[in-house]
């Protein structure tokens, strides 16, 4: 009969130790788990303070000023130029200037506002000279935050352990800096201010004594071209923050407005004054009536059958005060009283009749008020009027809904 290999450890064989095969499976299962401990198998928080070293250098997230890591929490490394402060337990911990979007798609954190109390865009405050650093100038303290105040926003001759006085702002870095110039509007105030520049993509920059431009966007004013300011209208706004903290102007409106104006005099009917356009509406035009010696001014309305044509928002108007409310404000026309208008009228009309081919144009008193106001910018009233005033005068005469020119043959 025929002898198998012997078994003994004499000769070859692939199962030297006598494993079966369970035990073989085993063993392959162990050297698995060894083999992959350093690579997929890594632990966490092993990955998370790795992910934290490589990304100690890229953009920093997080309320405290640390990048997230792999478990979701913050890793206690300093961002580059982050100011530090002390928290409840007395660990000094680093922030962020500014907010920056996170790689992931999250939405942006609003800028630091652990001073807010004290150093806060838009605000005047005295702070100490705490050194001087040339080429760029002095650094001011409240105690836990340095601020510049670059040589040419100095006013006057200071030295370090002065107490100056500054308006704060974010320069063109968005950094915290500070200027002695006084500015033409603080936070939260109501000012106007003039356009001087106009963005095609971000909206009209105003004039504010700094030196500087201050925004009021696209957003903040109306979608028709034709109502937005121009350069050299002036606008009423009020100082505000961006959602990233920085100084921005928003349109006044009457929430604002009100506090500031007196109630019109009874003496102002009839007269006529000057006005600036605060809201322009289909319906009317909202604006506020120059008080010069008296206050700031009184609030108005210009009715759209009131209207010569469409107002913008900072323009300057002519107005004629027709009837003062008991609640003080006014309602307004930017056309002469009746008895004057009415010639006025008739000459627009018979200047338009003289302008047409055939002399005749396709209005009368049957017209509706809607189109006499878009072709001719006046009531259907005044349109009668200046239409009896020709009829009287044997300059026109009507067929149907149709009105001619009559010739000195007719």
């Amino acid at each position: 009969m025929r002898q198998g290999p012997d078994m003994s450890g004499g000769g070859q064989t692939d199962n030297p130790a006598g494993i079966t095969g369970a035990g073989r499976r085993e063993g392959r299962a162990d050297r698995s788990r060894e083999e992959s401990a350093p690579g997929r198998w890594q632990g966490r928080e092993d990955r998370g303070r790795e992910a934290s070293r490589e990304g100690a250098s890229g953009r920093w997230q997080g309320r405290d000023g640390g990048r997230f890591n792999a478990r979701g929490g913050h890793d206690r490394a300093r961002p580059q130029g982050g100011p530090r402060r002390a928290d409840a337990g007395g660990e000094k911990r680093y922030v962020q200037r500014d907010a920056r979007p996170d790689r992931r798609g999250a939405e942006p954190q609003p800028r630091e506002q652990a001073y807010s109390g004290l150093l806060q865009a838009g605000t005047v405050v005295t702070l100490p000279i705490a050194r001087e650093k040339s080429p760029y100038g002095y650094f001011l303290t409240d105690g836990e935050r340095d601020v510049l105040l670059h040589y040419s926003e100095v006013a006057g001759q200071v030295q370090p352990g002065d107490d100056v006085e500054v308006f704060l702002y974010y320069d063109t870095e968005d950094r915290l800096a500070a200027t002695m110039k006084k500015p033409l509007v603080r936070l939260g105030e109501v000012a106007l201010l003039e356009v001087v520049d106009i963005h095609p993509r971000m909206g009209c920059f105003l004039e504010m004594g700094l030196g500087r431009n201050l925004l009021l966007p696209f957003r903040e004013l109306p979608e028709l071209k034709e109502l937005r300011p121009q350069i050299g209208d002036k606008v009423f706004i009020v100082l505000a923050h961006d959602k990233q903290g920085r100084l921005v102007a928003k349109l006044a409106g009457e929430e604002q407005l009100q506090p500031l104006c007196f109630n019109a005099p009874a003496a102002w009917k009839n007269q006529w004054l000057e006005a600036t356009v605060y809201k322009p509406l289909q319906m009317g035009t909202f604006v506020l009536v120059d008080g010069g010696v008296v206050g700031f001014g009184a609030i108005g309305m210009i009715h759209a059958s009131e209207r010569t044509h469409l107002l913008r928002v900072g323009e300057r108007v002519k107005v004629r005060v027709t009837h003062v409310r008991e609640d003080g404000r006014v309602n307004l026309s930017m056309r002469q009283p009746k008895h004057i208008g009415r010639g006025e009228d008739a000459d627009k009309l018979l200047a338009f009749l003289r302008e047409r081919p055939n002399q005749a144009m396709p209005y009368s008193d049957e017209t509706p008020a809607d189109l006499i106001q878009q072709r001719f910018q006046m009531s259907k009233s005044a349109f009668k009027r200046a239409i009896g005033k020709l009829l009287k005068e044997g300059l026109i005469y009507q067929e149907g809904s149709w009105t001619y020119l009559k010739h000195k043959e007719q």
